[in-house]
């Protein structure tokens, strides 16, 4: 598994390579090779980190989940329904941050994930309410 992508919560910025000024941002979590993540207007990414068994790389892959009239970075509207997109991508680390690279719909799409901290301690655990 990469060992350079520690567990933790990541903040993402999403950019247009064809136009740099293009760019949006969100929010990661990643925890046991497992990431969720979401952006400002609702889309949700599920996905795992594993290494493509060709290349022995990196590899993310997972599921973007775009709300009922949303619209990506690249234009690209959910329409009423909203939709569910497969994506693939192979991180590299640089300078303490994650960049891959994703094609949705004909568009590429850069990703750099720079690690915000980490997650809350083993020892913050959930507490219920006590009976009436």
């Amino acid at each position: 598994m990469p060992s350079d992508i520690a567990d933790g919560v990541y903040t993402l910025l999403f950019r247009l390579p064809a136009d740099p000024n293009a760019t949006a941002c969100g929010l990661a979590i990643v925890r046991d090779n497992r990431i969720i993540g979401s952006d400002p207007e609702g889309g949700v990414f599920e996905g795992v980190l594993a290494l493509d068994t060709e290349t022995g790389q990196p590899l993310i892959q997972g599921t973007m989940s775009v709300p009922p009239a949303g619209e990506l970075i690249t234009g690209l509207s959910a329409g009423p329904e909203g939709m569910n997109l497969k994506l693939t991508a192979h991180p590299q680390s640089q300078d303490g941050t994650l960049h891959f690279v994703t094609t949705i719909a004909g568009e590429t799409i850069a990703v750099a994930a720079t690690f915000s901290g980490p997650l809350p301690h083993a020892t913050c655990k959930r507490r219920t309410a006590r009976p009436a």
